[in-house]
């Protein structure tokens, strides 16, 4: 059984991969049983973020906790993180990135995204394209395999269209 200093150390390291976050399932694994937890709530060392989602009190707020906040409360039943943010939360399988260590939808992909949805009016959509481009968000790789795909040709001809 490992000692208490063990178990805060462990919970330290989950909870710097995740910006600070972690979960009540990732605490309990570690030893904090509810009533642990509760202790730790009372005691000012940790934040109760939302149901089941913690943050250490003392480690500093990451720039977009909403962003790691919504990843954490999409786990699955085995407490595992499964969304993944576009311009609105989707599921697995999408081209992804890294982002203030949650991952999101590339920027192609967030704006096909909202292109397809026909969302936002369309020269917004083309400003966003242009900065994403500008900025190397997005590659010329990418858009040059956009083209190349027959069901989205016309979106990258019209995404160029400026």
């Amino acid at each position: 059984m490992q000692t208490s200093k063990e178990s805060q150390k462990e919970l330290y390291q989950v909870a710097e991969s995740q910006g600070g976050y972690f979960t009540a399932k990732q605490a309990a694994s570690l030893g904090f049983a509810s009533n642990k937890r509760a202790y730790h709530v009372h005691a000012g060392n940790w934040l109760r973020e939302h149901r089941g989602i913690y943050r250490l009190a003392l480690f500093p707020e990451p720039d977009r906790s909403d962003l790691i906040l919504w990843w954490l409360w999409s786990r699955d039943r085995s407490d595992q993180p499964s969304g993944i943010y576009s311009h609105h939360g989707t599921v697995p399988t999408a081209e992804q990135q890294v982002l203030f260590q949650v991952p999101v939808t590339s920027a192609l992909r967030s704006i096909r995204d909202v292109w397809e949805e026909g969302s936002l009016p369309k020269d917004t959509i083309r400003q966003a394209f242009e900065q994403a481009r500008a900025s190397g968000k997005i590659t010329q790789r990418q858009v040059a395999e956009l083209r190349k795909d027959p069901r989205r040709a016309s979106l990258a001809r019209a995404l160029e269209a400026a």
